[in-house]
């Protein structure tokens, strides 16, 4: 395994991005040209293109996108893989409008009907991934940050 100073190569990237995949209903191609690394000791996982490589010291947001906090958390993928990897998402998807969005958008949980499965959901408005949200017992909860959540609403109001 290639080890670049505190970060290496991560060993289980094929089937996360599979599952994925399998998951939210995208194509593997979607992740063609890309690797993921391990952030060590944290074991953050972050995706970045194929001819990037870490450097020791450097902020890894700055070559690459958080993909997720550790590996073992399947489905809690950040925002910005959202965003960047999953816009074309077939399932698991959640699309929204009027007041699901706007209770989206300032953080209020919702009750959908009809109510999905529990877990992790790409987020969409108008065809656009927003990022990622939770559903449990029926309740849409939002996981964008408080400051994601004031940008996209100053988009959506146009």
């Amino acid at each position: 395994m290639r080890v670049s100073e505190s970060f290496e190569l991560h060993p289980g990237a094929d089937a996360l991005l599979a599952w994925i995949g399998e998951h939210f209903g995208v194509p593997l191609a979607v992740f063609a040209g890309h690797r993921v690394w391990r952030k060590i000791p944290s074991a953050t996982l972050w995706i970045a293109a194929a001819g990037v490589e870490p450097v020791a010291g450097l902020p890894y947001e700055v070559v690459g996108i958080r993909l997720q906090r550790n590996d073992a958390s399947f489905g809690q993928v950040s925002n910005a893989f959202v965003r960047r990897f999953l816009n074309g998402a077939t399932r698991h998807v959640l699309d929204l409008d009027g007041d699901a969005l706007e209770r989206f958008l300032v953080g209020d949980p919702g009750a959908l009907e009809p109510a999905p499965r529990n877990g992790y959901y790409v987020v969409r408005a108008a065809g656009e991934a927003l990022g990622r949200g939770r559903v449990h017992d029926g309740v849409l909860h939002s996981e964008l940050p408080k400051e994601e959540r004031r940008s996209a609403r100053a988009a959506a109001a146009g």
